[in-house]
């Protein structure tokens, strides 16, 4: 079964689940370069590819494997499908003013090449504000 955590960048998404592999990272570390925390790249069309790119290489490195060797088991993924979409859509909404259903529409094509969906999502939800001072205090972390 494959379980993924969902929410806004700061909601604790990465606190509650394992670390991704170096390809990910590095893709995370790109995705994140415009060092805004909810328009990551800039780009819509940059971001949603980027986004694909991360998931497929979990799902292809860490989540498939896990799922062929112990069918049984449960897999936690971090940033999965909902959030992908969530932030595809606010950057064709917000930088090129899609139409939203062209904007669903892309975003779900996107998405459905990037592999199984989960089983279930869990939503960690919090204020923007509690979001925003955490993704703040981490991104000080960070060397």
């Amino acid at each position: 079964m494959l379980i993924s955590f969902e929410g806004l960048p700061g909601a604790g998404k990465s606190t509650q689940t394992v670390d991704t592999e170096p390809l990910a990272t590095t893709l995370i570390d790109l995705f994140a370069s415009s060092g805004d925390p909810y328009r990551r790249h800039g780009d819509a069309i940059t971001e949603t590819l980027l986004a694909a790119a991360i998931r497929t290489d979990i799902l292809t490195t860490r989540i498939d494997p896990a799922l062929e060797d112990h069918p049984d088991t449960v897999v936690i993924e971090d940033r999965g499908i909902h959030t992908m979409q969530s932030y595809a859509l606010a950057s064709l909404r917000r930088d090129h003013r899609a139409n939203l259903d062209l904007a669903i529409t892309w975003a779900h094509t996107l998405t459905t090449l990037t592999g199984q969906r989960p089983g279930h999502a869990l939503w960690l939800r919090l204020p923007v504000e509690e979001a925003l001072r955490r993704v703040s205090h981490r991104d000080q972390r960070a060397p």
